[in-house]
């Protein structure tokens, strides 16, 4: 007689085979051993076991997966963009939001020199030197802190888009008290990416912005400075004010040289492109 029993518990179905009695008529080994390797090939296929209980490194190694050569072909993004194609982008994003296109290619001149800098350092780098920065007491511990969440950040952003967020290049930390990190062509921080992701999605109308998508960088860049009171209605002081909290988050007459800068570019951009 052969018995089956299926014993449940939350995290395992384990499968009992018990071979109790073969009395009535007499078999040879050879067919006990035919009916228990039938019994095997059937059954063993239900039986399920909790992935949970693994770690991703043992299974890796069991299922013998090269890991570094899956971790080396994540994308790499594209870092540099043609200056006419930035263009374009720009008098899209001026209809979406209402920005003058100008402006945005003034913004776009004095961030990223029209899409040819975009980042000098891979965000390991930037990491780094935080690092050492806050250790040596030149970085505060409120800006340390801040940069800790921005990298816990940077690195969902990076895996949703197929990314290692230790090489994506970023701007570099500067000389001032403050940490890099900008990313792609709008130089937004992480945290600010965040912000206005779900608005250049419904624009857009993909699932997953991407900083590094030359699209999605300027519409960015539009959207927060459309949130300026006066930007949508062409007014040079609140184009000013808008630069100024762009680069800042604040209107401070610091930052004066910054706005003027763009103003400059934004009537002057024509002779880069050509």
């Amino acid at each position: 007689m052969l018995c089956l029993k299926r014993e449940s518990n939350s995290k395992r179905v384990i499968l009992i085979i018990k071979v109790k009695n073969i009395c009535k008529q007499q078999r040879s080994s050879k067919l006990i051993y035919l009916i228990y390797f039938f019994v095997i090939l059937v059954f063993a296929p239900l039986v399920s076991f909790d992935a949970q209980a693994y770690d991703k490194s043992q299974i890796v190694q069991e299922a013998g997966i090269d890991w570094s050569a899956i971790e080396d072909q994540k994308k790499t993004p594209v870092y540099n963009f043609d200056p006419k194609e930035i263009e374009k982008q720009a008098e899209f994003a001026s209809r979406v939001t209402g920005v003058r296109k100008d402006f945005l290619m003034g913004m776009l001149v004095v961030e990223t020199s029209l899409g040819k800098d975009t980042g000098q350092c891979t965000y390991q780098e930037v990491m780094e030197d935080a690092q050492n920065s806050h250790q040596t007491g030149n970085l505060s511990n409120r800006a340390w802190q801040t940069f800790q969440s921005r990298k816990e950040t940077i690195k969902n952003i990076a895996d949703g888009l197929g990314y290692d967020y230790r090489e994506l290049k970023v701007s570099c930390n500067p000389s001032y008290a403050g940490t890099g990190g900008a990313m792609g062509i709008a130089q937004f921080m992480p945290d600010t990416w965040i912000e206005y992701k779900g608005r250049i999605a419904e624009i857009i109308g993909t699932q997953n912005p991407d900083p590094w998508n030359i699209q999605h960088g300027v519409l960015a860049m539009a959207l927060k400075v459309a949130d300026v009171p006066g930007v949508t209605e062409h007014n040079t002081w609140a184009e000013r004010r808008a630069s100024k909290m762009y680069l800042s988050g604040s209107t401070s007459s610091q930052y004066e040289w910054y706005a003027s800068e763009i103003q400059y570019w934004s009537r002057n951009y024509l002779s880069l492109l050509s």
